[in-house]
């Protein structure tokens, strides 16, 4: 939020023609726009604000739990009662997930440390894979909590263009990331090879007023190097 503010002030000047100028930004002042409906509540509640961790206030389970592969977790959040009962019903509707309490939020709500390792319990017994499978079979939000190798290897994440390989000189094939969201009328993100260590140097001259002959005459020196494997 701050980095949008910041550039949007800057990207406005520039289209008035003004010269550069500088930007401040509070990262306090952009963090409380995203918690304003805390503040309110702490202050209409005074102590009705405490550390949540994973849990959160719309939902009974809402977290990360650990699989049964080593350091392999999944994110389960459970929005509603209905998503509750289908995930009771993935767990394979143990009996202590069946009672009248836990069928409302504010009866999961009072019992969250205990829900938490009773699904844990659970997913311990199931590779990450299985657990989001069966989850979204019954439409139960479920996610694997990616490393940077399964972000490599997730077929989704590839299908939706955010895995880009590309040949950087001289290094050869190297993988990055690519744009986070698509949207209407976006352009299509221009994610290209880093240039080689002085491969604009003849433009950057250039646009330093220097002519052809000024440009050769430095190179000659060895006053400026360019990329010779770039052309430039």
């Amino acid at each position: 939020t701050g980095a949008v503010t910041a550039l949007a002030g800057v990207l406005g000047r520039r289209l008035h023609g003004d010269s550069g100028f500088h930007v401040e930004v509070c990262q306090v002042e952009q963090v409380v726009n995203v918690m304003a409906d805390l503040l309110a509540k702490e202050s209409l509640e005074p102590g009705s604000v405490q550390p949540r961790g994973n849990h959160s206030d719309r939902g009974t389970p809402w977290g990360l739990f650990p699989c049964k592969d080593d350091d392999s977790w999944v994110a389960i959040c459970t929005r509603t009662d209905a998503e509750w009962r289908a995930f009771a019903e993935v767990m394979g509707s143990p009996e202590w997930a069946m009672t009248d309490e836990l069928a409302v939020l504010k009866g999961r709500q009072a019992r969250e440390g205990e829900i938490d390792a009773l699904v844990e319990a659970w997913t311990r017994q199931h590779t990450v894979a299985e657990v989001v499978e069966a989850c979204l079979a019954r439409r139960v939000p479920a996610g694997p909590m990616h490393n940077s190798a399964g972000q490599y290897g997730d077929p989704h994440y590839r299908a939706r263009g955010f895995i880009v390989e590309l040949d950087q000189p001289p290094i050869g094939g190297m993988t990055f990331e690519g744009p986070g969201f698509h949207a209407t009328g976006m352009p299509v993100a221009d994610i290209r090879p880093a240039p080689g260590l002085g491969a604009h140097t003849r433009d950057v001259c250039a646009e330093l007023g220097l002519d052809d002959a000024e440009i050769d005459a430095l190179l000659a020196s060895g006053a400026i190097e360019r990329d010779v494997a770039d052309g430039a």
